[in-house]
């Protein structure tokens, strides 16, 4: 399921009650297939992306991964920052993968330095386990 945080209107149209059943219909027709709920966990809907993982794992939704939209532009997020809201999902039990990355400046340097940065974050981080 990819961003249930934004897609508000298309769960509230179909059920919320759907939400958790499309992981289960998703193990159920590829059992051995790990399964990821993809949203921007970082940014302003942080806590709402919270939400949605507690609402999966309440519902003992079959799912594995919570997949990183690592969007960045400045303000550029510190990398502490991001590493905590990373210890704040792998401490719900579930790995993690980015699997949007981009970072969008106009400063050549502080991109790099920046992706750099955060390569090494994500790959010393014990829950990573892709970046895409």
């Amino acid at each position: 399921v990819n961003e249930a945080v934004t897609a508000v209107s298309t769960w509230n149209r179909v059920g919320w009650d759907l939400f958790p059943e499309a992981f289960r219909l998703a193990r159920q027709a590829r059992p051995g297939m790990k399964l990821a709920y993809n949203e921007n966990v970082l940014h302003d809907r942080a806590e709402a992306a919270d939400a949605r993982i507690r609402q999966l794992i309440d519902a003992a939704a079959p799912f594995e991964i919570v997949g990183d939209q690592a969007h960045f532009s400045p303000p550029l997020i510190p990398i502490p920052k991001i590493l905590a809201r990373w210890d704040a999902v792998a401490a719900m039990g579930k790995r993690i993968e980015i699997t949007e990355f981009d970072c969008s400046t106009w400063d050549d340097r502080l991109q790099a330095e920046y992706v750099e940065d955060l390569a090494l974050a994500a790959f010393s981080h014990p829950a990573m386990d892709s970046f895409l």
